[in-house]
């Protein structure tokens, strides 16, 4: 904006901020931390009246970046600008695009800058950030804090559907720039997956760092923000989790200090992202991998799930609902115990409920902990056509099936393995064969059943 496009309206306006910018920063607008406004770091582009750095979003028209009309007198921000939310903005302003800027006043608006799935990288800082205003992290974009020198501290004033800031001081000795965004609970596989159970706070910060591997010196110190209603019951001693690629893993090498809604640790050495907070006394018994239902030819349901590892687990109970509230045990399936490599599991309900049937696992320890698995659905319909053929029971714990064709007909059946080699086969009397798999591995097949018109597969388990 020059000067000659000024009007003499917001002259004395740009002349006040920009006193008031100088009296308050400096001649430079260096921010510096302490204040806990999350204004920390340096930004070195002068104020002045008529310069690059000041733009002031009303957001009179809408939430479009770049509509003009947003943006007093038309001037749209640019990389490396000021932004200034005024106090009377009317809409937030959100992202369409990657953006860089110099730093950002959210100036008591009540207002968040949203991200969706683009980056905001700051060079400066950030004022007046608080629980009405801050940067809302709802899809995968990140704030970026770019160049946080050594013993330097900057306040990430992030949250999606709440403020959840965290404080990241930089002690690894080399300047880095680091990036934050929030999720609104803690998943089994770090970002996705099932929700958690135990107790924890219903946060998980994604934090990353441009050097990840270059985390010396004495590392890096981390506050976290919570409010109060997020931590679930059970919470007595939190305690920082990180995230390895395959299971949450309670942070100890460094000194964690808390109070009811924050968590600081102190000297953290370890690789980024994503950080939960979750109690002392818990370990996460169970990494669930996945959980599927399908509706067989025969209208049996068969339930398969998968961890990826486990810690004391005792059993399985798959539970079955017709209204998505109301659920009743049908069953129980002996869990590993112990596993650190993906195990999978099976169990067919010979009886759904007619029409659309819910089903969810409950996964208990041996120390009496719960954990849910997602909830599928099947469509098989009781109420349908009995199919003619039945193979039961399925799965069986021992390998012995009971094959049963309605009406009496003769049959062939046929047990492959899922690579399509013949591992067992056998012929019926009088409608009815006895299919003797013992000698056969735990895992799933498929039998083959054949004659008298009749060609259908069916998927079997064996459990052992």
């Amino acid at each position: 904006m020059k000067a000659s496009t000024i009007s003499q309206k917001m002259k004395p306006i740009l002349l006040l901020l920009a006193l008031y910018f100088c009296c308050q920063y400096g001649a430079n607008a260096q921010f510096t931390g302490g204040s806990g406004r999350g204004d920390a770091l340096a930004g070195t582009d002068t104020v002045t009246q008529d310069g690059r750095p000041l733009t002031f979003w009303t957001g009179s028209t809408s939430s479009n970046w770049t509509t003009a009309t947003n943006w007093s007198n038309s001037r749209i921000a640019r990389t490396g600008d000021m932004v200034i939310l005024q106090a009377n903005a009317s809409n937030n302003p959100v992202l369409d695009s990657n953006r860089r800027l110099l730093s950002i006043d959210f100036n008591g608006s009540g207002k968040k800058i949203e991200l969706l799935n683009y980056n905001l990288t700051l060079t400066g800082g950030i004022l007046q950030a608080n629980t009405s205003n801050y940067v809302k992290t709802a899809g995968t974009g990140v704030l970026k804090m770019a160049g946080i020198g050594t013993n330097q501290s900057f306040t990430f004033p992030v949250g999606n559907t709440a403020y959840n800031p965290v404080t990241i001081t930089n002690k690894t000795g080399t300047t880095d720039s680091f990036s934050v965004r929030i999720l609104d609970e803690v998943y089994y596989q770090g970002t996705t997956g099932l929700a958690a159970s135990e107790p924890r706070v219903k946060r998980t910060w994604l934090i990353d760092k441009t050097s990840p591997t270059a985390n010396a010196g004495d590392g890096v110190d981390f506050v976290f923000g919570w409010n109060a209603g997020e931590a679930t019951t059970g919470l007595n001693t939190p305690k920082l989790y990180h995230y390895n690629g395959t299971t949450w893993d309670k942070q100890t090498i460094g000194t964690t200090t808390s109070t009811a809604t924050s968590l600081t640790y102190t000297g953290y050495k370890g690789s980024f992202s994503p950080f939960a907070i979750g109690d002392d006394v818990v370990l996460l018994p169970i990494t669930w991998l996945s959980f599927r239902c399908e509706a067989l030819q025969n209208q049996t349901t068969l339930l398969q799930w998968k961890t990826a590892s486990e810690t004391n687990t005792r059993a399985f109970f798959v539970e079955r609902s017709n209204n998505g509230s109301d659920y009743t045990g049908i069953g129980e399936v002996p869990a590993a115990g112990y596993s650190q490599s993906p195990r999978s599991y099976s169990f067919s309900d010979p009886e759904p409920n007619a029409g659309k049937t819910l089903y969810r696992v409950r996964m208990e320890d041996m120390d009496g902990h719960i954990a849910y698995s997602e909830v599928c659905s099947s469509n098989a319909n009781q109420a349908a056509t009995a199919a003619p053929l039945k193979v039961y029971p399925n799965p069986t714990r021992g390998g012995l099936y009971m094959v049963a064709l309605e009406p009496e007909r003769n049959f062939v059946w046929e047990v492959y393995t899922p690579a399509g080699k013949q591992v067992a086969s056998g012929l019926s009397k009088d409608g009815l064969a006895e299919a003797n798999m013992h000698h056969l591995s735990e895992g799933v097949y498929i039998m083959r059943v054949t004659g008298s018109g009749l060609a259908e597969n069916h998927r079997i388990i064996i459990n052992r």
